[in-house]
């Protein structure tokens, strides 16, 4: 999995991309601030999505 984010001058997600099927996940970050997508963990975004850990 390899994640990429853009963010803006105020730390803001503008933009994330997620190189798997999860564009769920992708959508979820944008216009979350940094600090707080940066703990995020694999296991957060499965149950998120409702996958299996």
């Amino acid at each position: 999995m390899k994640l990429q984010i853009q963010a803006d001058e105020n730390g803001r997600i503008v933009d994330s991309k997620l190189a798997v099927l999860w564009s769920v996940a992708t959508e979820w970050l944008k216009g979350n601030h940094v600090e707080g997508c940066a703990m995020i963990k694999n296991t957060g975004i499965t149950s998120r999505v409702k996958m299996p850990v």
